[in-house]
This record gives structure tokens, C-alpha cells and sequence, in this order.
């Protein structure tokens, strides 16, 4: 396992996509290689930097967000052999806050053999690791499962992996258990959902950590604010001179008036 630790603006998704090219050189051209994110806009990114490369994406590269994989790979062609049961739609319908009635909701799904996007990662560690009270006969056929998984899966590249949850760790953990490279790309300041389990892999796979430190977003008089901030094996450092920095009272000034009186280089999310 490899785990590259990158902040912002170094460049994560040109050097996963140069990661999967020297992959596609380096393993058997009858397997293939996976490339998976938490969005569908870091799937598109990934995508076209690769057709900058290759025109058309070869058919031995298959990008998709990280729930398509799981299920198109894992529950789908596996689940009904080890539970009998075969889901036949996938559904991203929002559900209710509160657990008692979001739990509900979603055995309803199930029972019409419709499996909700938020339970999609549990059930394929289901698949690959454990369930509780599993029998023999799951257990031994879960061992065939990984075998045939692992004959044609080449690499595995995980970006955003500071978003990756306790079942996704489990699962990234066997994967490797069972001899297929993987390759994760994240930055675990930004865990906005707070899950730590990128922080945990780089606690357990020391060895394996790579940190990017190059930053081609921001000038160096700016990082040297933010890696007041940061561990020291994730500050970053910029080749940019330029920049400044300025400081605002809030309670001096009209926030709104200051951000449409000049023209800065930024982007503003609320």
C-alpha cells in the first residue's frame, strides 16, 4: 500500500493520473486498473487529464466514483453468493436525520431488494471481510470471492482518501492483504466529516507514507501562515514570491463592501 499525503494545490489528481499511466506500463495488460473518488467532479478531473494522455481512456482503465465501484465489482456479481440476496436497483433518495426512522427507511429499501448509497461500503466489507455470525460455507466461499477478485484487479487508486470511512478502511486494508497494489492520494486537514481513517492508515503504514510537499497555488508568504497550522511533515512550500498578506476587524469593516471592491485571485464558497 501506498499513501501519498498531498495538501492543497499540489497537484493531486495530475500526479494520480501520472501514477495510473506508469501502472497501466508496469502490470499485466489482462488486468485491470481502478481509479475511484467520493465525487463526480474529481472522477471527471481524473478522466480528462488521462484522455490529455491517452485521446480515449484505455478499456483496462475504469474510473468511477468509490460507491460504483464497490457495487458494480464487489456486491454485485458476489453478495447473492455468500447472503441469497440480489439487489437490483441502487437508491440515492435522501433520507430522515433521525436514525431510528433513517434505519427504517432504508430495511424498506432492502426488502424490495433496493440498496441505499449509504450502506453500500458496509456491505461490500460484508463481502470481503466479515459478517458477524457467518458460517463456514460463507467463510470458504468468501476465500474463493478474493481469489477470483484478485486475478484480474492490476492497482487500486483511491483519490480523496481523506474521505474514506471505517468500512471503506477495512476494505482498503484486505485489498491489500490479498496482494493487489493500492494506491491512496489524500489530505487528512481536509476530513471535513471528521472520520480519521486516513490518519489511522498512516499511523499503521508509517513506512509507506509519501508526503508531497510542493505547493503551486499559493505564494510562499502565504503557506508560511498555514504551516503554522500543520504537522511538519505536511507543511508546504511554494516556488511563488508574490502575494501578500492583509488584516481585517470584522467589526471594522463591511465584509461584503471588501470582497466586491477589488479583484483577488480567489474563489469565495459559502
Amino acid at each position: 500500500m501506498e499513501i501519498n499525503i498531498a495538501g492543497a494545490g499540489a497537484g493531486k489528481t495530475t500526479k494520480m493520473s501520472d501514477k495510473i499511466i506508469l501502472l497501466r506500463n508496469q502490470i499485466d495488460e489482462n488486468k485491470k486498473i481502478f481509479c475511484v473518488a467520493f465525487t463526480n467532479s474529481a472522477v471527471d478531473c481524473i478522466r480528462r487529464k488521462l484522455c490529455e494522455h491517452y485521446v480515449q481512456i484505455p478499456e483496462n482503465i475504469i474510473v468511477s466514483t468509490i460507491h460504483s465501484f464497490l457495487y458494480r465489482e464487489i456486491i454485485k456479481p458476489y453478495y447473492h453468493l455468500l447472503y441469497g440476496k440480489k439487489y437490483e436497483k441502487i437508491s440515492i433518495s435522501d433520507l430522515p436525520q433521525d436514525a431510528k426512522y433513517k434505519n427504517a427507511k432504508i430495511k424498506r429499501l432492502d426488502e424490495l431488494n433496493v440498496l441505499h448509497q449509504t450502506v453500500i461500503p458496509e456491505h461490500a466489507k460484508w463481502v470481503l471481510c466479515k459478517k458477524s455470525k457467518d458460517t463456514k460455507s460463507i467463510k470458504d466461499g468468501r476465500v474463493i470471492i478474493k481469489n477470483a477478485i484478485a486475478k484480474y484487479c492490476g492497482a487500486i487508486c483511491i483519490d480523496e482518501a481523506q474521505d474514506i470511512d471505517k468500512h471503506m478502511q477495512e476494505i482498503i486494508e484486505e485489498l491489500s492483504r490479498m496482494g493487489i497494489p493500492m494506491l491512496l492520494m489524500g489530505d487528512p486537514k481536509q476530513d471535513l466529516k471528521g472520520f480519521k481513517c486516513l490518519r489511522n492508515l498512516m499511523s499503521i503504514y508509517k513506512q509507506n507514507v509519501r508526503y508531497i510537499s510542493e505547493c503551486h497555488r499559493c505564494p510562499q508568504l502565504h503557506l508560511e501562515l498555514s504551516n503554522c497550522l500543520v504537522d511538519e511533515n505536511e507543511k508546504q512550500k511554494s516556488e511563488k514570491d508574490s502575494g501578500q498578506l492583509s488584516i481585517y476587524y470584522e467589526s471594522e469593516i463591511d465584509c461584503r463592501t471588501l470582497i466586491e471592491s477589488q479583484k483577488y485571485d480567489l474563489m469565495y464558497i459559502s
